[in-house]
């Protein structure tokens, strides 16, 4: 017998893309879990060059969707806060990328809290995607769409699918480090 994320006995429950178990959250065709799909529209500066708000070296064949999403085994969700010397700053436009030796494995557009105790919080709901069940060390960077800048996160985290972390309640909390001057921002 098999018993579904809510404990049942072949019950009809499941864990969205969140890791929430029942939840209703899903990967839109951009390929971003609980996005509403307008992230991988062109909505980036008057040349179009930054598609849906992120440097367009993120998006390595330029069709404005995630890479490859398909050709992942597995996945784990992480419920993030950016901060900078204690401030949250995520905002309009801001992004979340995680990458494994330099390739793009997750991204997530902001996500406003609007309720419980971290109501108008800005949080990013990332999903990364890996094809070993664990181990691989993910590497984080922050796009702000108010500086144009993209920052390198200090802290690391080791891949474990089907493992949750965080909540809307108690996020990751990641700090941000240097601007990484590599991106044409």
């Amino acid at each position: 017998a098999e018993f579904d994320c809510a404990g049942f006995c072949n019950g009809p429950f499941v864990e969205d893309c969140n890791g929430e178990c029942n939840g209703s959250a899903v990967v839109d065709e951009c390929g971003i879990c609980g996005g509403d799909g307008t992230s991988c529209s062109d909505t980036g500066g008057d040349d179009g060059s930054e598609l849906g708000g992120y440097p367009p070296e993120w998006d390595t064949d330029g069709d404005g969707l995630f890479d490859d999403i398909t050709g992942y085994q597995y996945s784990n969700s992480l419920t993030s806060q950016i901060t900078m010397d204690g401030t949250d700053i995520g905002s309009s436009g801001d992004m979340f990328a995680a990458f494994v030796d330099g390739e793009l494995r997750g991204i997530a557009p902001e996500y406003s809290v609007t309720f419980g105790p971290n109501s108008g919080s800005t949080f990013f709901l990332i999903l990364i995607y890996s094809n070993v069940s664990s181990g691989e060390t993910v590497e984080f960077k922050f796009y702000d769409a108010e500086t144009d800048l993209v920052y390198n996160i200090n802290e690391t985290y080791v891949f474990v699918a089907d493992d949750p972390q965080g909540d809307l309640f108690t996020p990751l909390v990641f700090t941000t480090g240097d601007v990484d001057e590599s991106y044409g921002t």
